[in-house]
């Protein structure tokens, strides 16, 4: 260094400069003059890695006819000759290749195994004699047995070594799974298992039925539908009792319902819960839920509901297995759209907490019941139920009350809230964050359902509050692809339907007014019988329809999607999202600007229906209802002729929209009052609006809405 003068130079890069074959010939060379014990304490150091902590190395023998010598004894030497650092807490070797001439003194493959099972007994025995004063020591010890002891796997042939080792990797696949490490659990369930033989479901029943239903969990996890299989069918058939078989159909359920067959496991839900004693009517309609929610209404009458907190826990196993099963049947009866089974199951739910007390799925019992109120309006038979303000607090409660039990079930409950419950009071931007929170929490604890759906609803949600289109499409891209590799079906039919209304709105679609592309297209999901999905990609296509002028349209794709609804979806919508919220306002919207030419009073009654129910929502919700109702009023005022109220809500409309951050309907609403003074022939005003409606669909990212604006 000219600066320093004096020679200076970067040790670390020096140690990771690869040396030549022939400084590793020499290398070999000087360790084989060492004597036999030190190139034995050496080749054992190399089979531990680069770096070994002293904790292990104390731990480990150089075993000799004489009498065994700590390993370390002999690494001080190797320190000596140069070979290894010393630090005060490990040794390292002082070049990687260096410690590649040592393991290469185990010339052949058994050598280096035996050398690894040598190893993995030692610290074996150091195992059993840990003190469980420090389980996190021992948990590391664990780990590193097994891992040597698998790596010499061949080797073991004892029976009863096999089964300690197996018994070893059971434990070590489930705490890997409680370290959110599932590659690593599923290595290690599936090395336990591969010690194993068909013998051993008698032989040793218990270890071959933990090990063939933890691989089944991990291959779910992992998303290897097609190795899970196998593995339940084999712990299904070998299944001693009822009992043993919850286990496989737990994750059978949860599989089917991921890879869109929800109504498959419905059946199975159904026979279970048969089995122990929670029966469901055979034939249900509309009717029969109105009985349902009376009686739950009347179980819980007595109970304020900031009281629910105090409720014991529920202490019969035969109930709490049934409310395990109910959860899974509430969820996969939903996805299958059975709404009436579904609100069957959560007031059955809520009045089994209220009578036999609380356990793990109460929580959500009662967040769904509380969605069922905030949406029981739209329902044949439940709207004088319908209570935004109770729902809500039900909502909140189930909050409060997941606190008390399992994390993992808290996870699915925050998703149940914030995705299907929470907007109803609170601004739709606050929920976005809770719901990201939730899908990372998600995968951390292996749940790739609600992993799924609070991704679904992230984007969703990213969509109908403005986020930008262009930054939208490219994380909705990437969690498209990821709910394919984990093979979450279901979802990913949802979640293509929102990519394709952002690809038309980017100006990415052949045709920016129909919602159709490679994955979405509506007369192909009819004619496939995907009815759930003709409803919402309908209620899509009158949002697209409306924007880009199609007003006629819009009202075929509405009375299509009620016609669905009505025909194959039992007509029920107890269980409406923000979607329906959406698919209001844009009914709506479409109705009114119809409206202005015709006296269609089916129009009016559209159009104020709409009003009504925004009404609602606004009067609870003002953050995310109140502009959508302004230019409800706007064009309702604009189409009797009461042009002074209308210039007044559509300013109000284009302001609050933006102050909110919904630049979207913020761009709406300018678009809307650009036609107004259009077609009043005040072109000064017309062109303030028409800009603006520009400036704000550009920045929301709507591509093909700026170039059809800039060329009206």
């Amino acid at each position: 260094s000219v600066s320093l003068r004096r020679w200076t130079w970067d040790l670390e890069s020096i140690q990771r400069r690869p040396i030549d074959n022939n400084v590793l010939a020499l290398m070999i060379d000087k360790i084989n003059k060492l004597s036999s014990e030190v190139r034995l304490a050496l080749t054992m150091a190399s089979a531990l890695g680069f770096q070994c902590s002293k904790s292990t190395v104390g731990l480990l023998e150089i075993v000799r006819e004489e009498g065994n010598l700590a390993l370390s004894d002999f690494l001080d030497a190797a320190v000596d000759e140069g070979l290894m650092d010393e630090t005060k807490s490990s040794y390292r070797w002082s070049h990687d290749r260096v410690q590649e001439a040592a393991y290469s003194l185990l010339s052949q493959k058994d050598e280096r195994e035996a050398m690894h099972v040598l190893i993995g007994l030692q610290l074996r025995r150091a195992l059993s004699q840990a003190s469980p004063a420090s389980p996190s020591s021992a948990d590391d010890l664990l780990f590193l047995t097994v891992d040597h002891m698998c790596r010499g796997i061949s080797l073991i042939q004892g029976c009863d070594d096999k089964i300690d080792l197996a018994m070893l990797c059971l434990r070590a696949g489930k705490l890997s799974v409680l370290r959110s490490s599932f590659p690593s659990a599923l290595m290690y369930f599936k090395a336990g298992r591969g010690l194993l033989d068909e013998d051993d479901w008698t032989r040793n029943y218990d270890l071959m039925h933990d090990l063939t239903n933890s691989c089944a969990e991990m291959e779910y996890t992992a998303g290897d539908i097609a190795s899970m299989k196998p593995l339940l069918n084999d712990s299904l058939g070998h299944s001693i009792s009822f009992d043993d078989k919850i286990r496989c159909y737990i994750t059978l359920i949860s599989s089917l319902s991921a890879n869109d067959r929800p109504k498959d496991a419905v059946k199975i839900i159904l026979e279970v819960l048969e089995r122990i004693g929670e029966t469901f009517p055979s034939t249900v309609d509309p009717a029969t839920v109105l009985d349902g929610l009376q009686e739950t209404q009347k179980v819980l009458e007595d109970t304020p509901i900031d009281s629910l907190k105090s409720l014991p826990e529920m202490k019969d196993k035969q109930k709490a297995l049934a409310m395990r099963f109910l959860n899974k049947l509430h969820v996969s009866s939903y996805m299958a759209s059975m709404h009436i089974l579904t609100a069957l199951t959560i007031f059955r739910m809520v009045r089994l907490s209220m009578v036999y007390g609380l356990c793990g799925e109460s929580p959500s019992a009662f967040v769904w019941y509380g969605y069922f109120l905030c949406s029981g309006g739209a329902s044949k038979g439940c709207a004088a139920h319908h209570d935004i303000e109770k729902g809500y607090r039900y909502g909140k409660a189930g909050m409060t009350l997941a606190e008390r039990f399992d994390p993992r079930q808290s996870i699915r409950v925050s998703v149940a809230f914030y995705g299907c419950v929470a907007f109803y009071k609170e601004p739709l931007q606050a929920v976005i964050e809770p719901l990201e929170a939730a899908y990372e929490a998600s995968m951390m604890a292996g749940d790739l359902y609600s992993a799924a759906f609070s991704s679904f609803f992230v984007y969703q949600y990213s969509l109908f509050c403005g986020k930008n289109l262009e930054d939208l499409l490219r994380k909705m891209t990437k969690n498209i692809k990821s709910l394919g590799e984990r093979k979450q079906t279901a979802i990913l039919a949802h979640q293509v339907i929102d990519a394709q209304c952002v690809l038309n709105l980017t100006g990415r679609s052949d045709d920016p007014t129909k919602l159709k592309g490679e994955s979405v297209d509506i007369d192909e999901m009819e004619a496939r019988r995907l009815w759930p999905l003709v409803s919402l990609a309908c209620s899509y296509q009158v949002g697209i329809s409306y924007l880009f002028g199609k007003y006629e349209m819009a009202l075929q794709y509405a009375e299509r999607k009620e016609n669905t609804d009505e025909t194959y979806l039992n007509g029920l919508k107890v269980f409406s999202r923000w979607v329906r919220c959406v698919y209001v306002f844009y009914d709506g919207l479409a109705s009114l600007a119809l409206s202005r030419t015709s006296s269609d009073p089916k129009l009016i009654q559209r159009s104020q229906d709409a009003i009504d129910s925004m009404k609602t929502w606004a009067k609870l919700a003002p953050w995310n209802f109140e502009h959508k109702l302004e230019l409800l009023l706007a064009e309702q005022a604009f189409a009797a002729g009461n042009y002074d109220a209308a210039f007044r809500s559509y300013g109000n409309g284009v302001n609050l929209a933006e102050k909110r951050g919904f630049v979207n309907e913020a761009a709406v609403a300018a678009e809307c009052a650009f036609i107004f003074f259009k077609e009043r022939g005040d072109y000064g005003l017309a062109e303030v609006y028409r800009s603006r409606a520009v400036e704000l669909y550009g920045k929301w990212g709507a591509t093909a809405k700026v170039t059809r604006l800039r060329l009206s």
